[in-house]
């Protein structure tokens, strides 16, 4: 079983040309509070390039996680459109509220601009909420990453970058870079 950790992603970030950007995604399903509304939610652990590669806008006032949030493991919470009305209520500003992810304060930083978002793997954007991915491996004890994503600066160098990225993991946990059964890579 090949189980990558951050170490594969500063690797990736590293060494692959034409690269916008990589971030690993750590992903929990956590009881989520606040005042008397208790939910389960889908949170990601990621790290700040995620929202440009994902297209997740902060609405006016907010922000997406930044790199001394993540580097400090701080508890801060961007919140999915749909999650922050679900836990909120509609016309209620949540930024800079306090909720409580498994019984741990998280303060509001951000809440997502509504998108039109047609697929996913995981479930949709607006429905989730994305901590920094130290701070959930933190919280969770989890090491490794149950999903990556990337993407070449031109989507004419997409299928070479997807080739670049194998090859760099093969090295590194001894597969055939052209062994479809190694990693699934989902392009969209």
């Amino acid at each position: 079983r090949i189980r990558l950790t951050e170490d594969d992603m500063r690797l990736i970030d590293e060494k692959a040309e034409h690269l916008a950007g990589v971030s690993g995604e750590y992903t929990a399903s956590l009881k989520t509070t606040y005042g008397t509304k208790s939910l389960p939610v889908d949170v990601s652990g990621v790290n700040p390039v995620f929202s440009d590669l994902r297209n997740i806008i902060p609405a006016a006032g907010g922000r997406f996680i930044n790199g001394l949030r993540e580097a400090q493991q701080r508890r801060v919470v961007f919140l999915g459109d749909a999650l922050a009305v679900n836990l909120f209520g509609a016309g209620t500003d949540p930024i800079g509220r306090t909720l409580l992810m498994r019984g741990s304060p998280f303060t509001v930083i951000g809440v997502m601009k509504t998108k039109n978002q047609d697929s996913s793997y995981s479930g949709r954007d607006k429905d989730k909420a994305f901590v920094p991915g130290s701070t959930l491996r933190a919280l969770t004890g989890d090491k490794y990453v149950d999903n990556f994503i990337f993407k070449a600066t031109t989507s004419d160098r997409t299928e070479a970058l997807k080739s670049q990225v194998l090859e760099i993991l093969a090295r590194r946990h001894r597969f055939d870079p052209k062994d479809k059964e190694a990693l699934g890579i989902w392009d969209t």
